[in-house]
């Protein structure tokens, strides 16, 4: 095509007419082929990435559209050649021209507007009926569990009435009795069926009441009443997996802190409102995975967070902003308020370092705290408590759990760890004074030990419990609290663990002797972190999905 003087660039073509056809503007079938790309059949633009082209051999597209063709055709024969997809010419991207017609048509996209609303409400809907659908797996799974204990229940009254049944024939053999002495005894007779019948439903609503039954059952005198719990609310944080870790619990506010990770280079806290469950914040504080989260009564705007980028935040959940930034020397693991000076914050290194800070000024750490005969692997649990009247932090890493006496004389007390297991979470005692919980795991097995710790730092083994299941590989964390909110003492406790193989979260009531498996919930996923709320409440946390228990009345 000759292009006249005066005109636009030689790499600019002004579109006027095609001289091999007439266009009548009441032609309706011309718009299609006027204004729609052939590649995409969205309409080209007069300006911007989808902007009318042409090539070397008259064809029309749109820009991006034409680029991406020659571009994947040319890679595809491992040549700078393509060809077009109109008339199958050889085309280069340098053959690419920019043409400017007179007028572009408007296309109405008001009909495919309405299918992408309609579709979106669609998907919408569907996400909240599969949530309802987890729910009733959920459901289901419990009512099975009921159902099952119902029908023990159920046998046991027939072999009990059958016994009676036996008894009162064996009376025949006895010498006869006038009819209203006969009469007393079989009313006594029903009677005394029916207290059996009751004190047997008694006996087993209580055997019943746990899922497993453990050999050794304490009686029922030993340890207070046992109640179960049920789902009180649900969340899933979102469709993909992986995307939650650990959180932290403020009680007065209602709020939980999740470590949430909403895509691939993204990583924040998700704060949820346990009033409302659906309303969350979304906090995007950290450049990587966050490792831990916790909350203080005693800074209650306050939360603190660690994360594999390297840094200690302290973020405002008034205005959901980080208030100060803490970078540090590697990445964090654990940290931690102080549960008795207000002023101290601890963050747990990669090393097992530990770092002390002042939260009035935090430019420059305090103290590090190190022994040389601690190992230098991740320290994931971090905990303060103050015991005896000295403020001790409990840590564990990946080979080792021990104390840090943080008072004036520093002192590092290692403790004792049967020899072949690895600790995998370390956490205080909710309701005793001394009360620890250390659960450990080997190749093939796993077990949770309540410890006493003593005025010397030593501990004692309260009570040890073996779940039936095989290794443990991630890095869950673990509860134990007083059953009776009134008892300081791990007498009478519960340990709450996840099932990683079957996918459960497992209760079991503990004594120095005994161990009962309460409950379990099938949620087809491991548990990763498990906190009690408060008397009546217990919360944990899956890898998308947040999980409030209440008790059952």
């Amino acid at each position: 095509m000759s292009l006249p003087s005066g005109s636009d660039p030689p790499n600019e073509i002004r579109y006027v007419v095609n001289k091999k056809r007439r266009f009548d503007s009441n032609d309706d079938d011309e718009d299609d082929e006027t204004v729609n790309c052939i590649i995409c059949s969205e309409a080209w633009t007069d300006r911007g990435d989808h902007c009318l082209v042409s090539l070397q051999c008259g064809h029309l597209f749109g820009r991006k559209c034409i680029e991406r063709w020659i571009f994947d055709k040319a890679r595809k024969s491992n040549s700078k050649k393509a060809v077009c997809p109109m008339c199958m010419k050889a085309a280069r991207e340098s053959d690419i021209r920019i043409v400017k017609p007179l007028k572009i048509a408007v296309k109405d996209t008001s009909q495919i507007d309405l299918l992408k609303k309609e579709l979106e409400d669609l998907k919408a809907k569907i996400k909240e009926n599969e949530n309802a659908l987890d729910l009733s797996r959920l459901s289901l799974n419990l009512h099975k569990k009921e159902l099952e204990r119902a029908k023990e229940r159920q046998s046991r009254k027939i072999a009990t009435t059958t016994t009676d049944s036996s008894l009162q024939i064996n009376t025949t053999n006895q010498p006869s009795l006038p009819s209203s002495q006969q009469s007393n005894n079989s009313i006594m007779t029903t009677t005394t069926a029916k207290v059996l019948l009751e004190f047997n439903d008694i006996n087993v609503t209580k055997d019943n009441e746990q899922d497993t039954h453990i050999p050794n059952q304490p009686s029922t005198t030993d340890i207070p009443k046992l109640r179960q719990y049920s789902i009180y609310k649900s969340k899933k944080l979102s469709e993909s997996r992986h995307v939650a870790r650990v959180m932290a619990l403020d009680q007065s506010s209602s709020l939980a802190y999740i470590s949430f990770k909403p895509s691939k280079n993204e990583h924040g806290i998700l704060k949820l409102n346990l009033i409302d469950i659906e309303t969350t914040d979304y906090l995007g504080i950290h450049d990587g995975l966050v490792r831990d989260i916790r909350y203080s009564s005693q800074h209650p705007d306050l939360i603190l967070s660690t994360s594999m980028d390297k840094s200690l935040k302290i973020t405002s959940t008034k205005t959901n902003t980080v208030e100060q930034s803490i970078l540090l020397s590697t990445a964090g693991w654990s940290c931690s308020f102080d549960s008795f000076d207000p002023n101290k914050i601890y963050c747990g290194l990669a090393d097992s370092t530990v770092l002390v800070y002042d939260l009035r000024n935090t430019h420059i750490a305090l103290d590090q705290l190190k022994f040389p005969d601690i190992t230098k692997t991740p320290l994931h649990s971090l905990s303060s408590k103050r015991i005896y009247g000295k403020n001790i932090l409990c840590c564990s890493n990946l080979d080792q759990a021990f104390i840090w006496d943080n008072s004036n004389n520093q002192y590092c007390k290692l403790l004792n760890i049967e020899r072949g297991f690895k600790p995998f979470s370390l956490s205080v005692h909710h309701g005793s004074t001394n009360g620890l919980l250390l659960s450990s795991r080997n190749s093939t097995s796993t077990k949770h030990q309540l410890l006493k710790l003593q005025q010397d730092y030593t501990t004692t083994i309260f009570a040890t419990l073996n779940p039936p299941q095989l290794a443990q590989k991630s890095l869950t964390r673990t509860c134990s609290y007083s059953i009776d909110p009134n008892d300081n003492d791990i007498q009478h406790s519960m340990i709450c663990y996840s099932n990683e193989v079957k996918g459960t979260l497992c209760l079991s009531s503990t004594t120095a002797t005994n161990q009962v498996e309460l409950q379990q919930f099938q949620i087809r996923n491991c548990p990763l972190d498990i906190q009690l709320y408060d008397q009546h409440k217990l919360a944990f946390l899956t890898d998308n999905r947040f999980f409030l228990l209440n008790k059952k009345e």
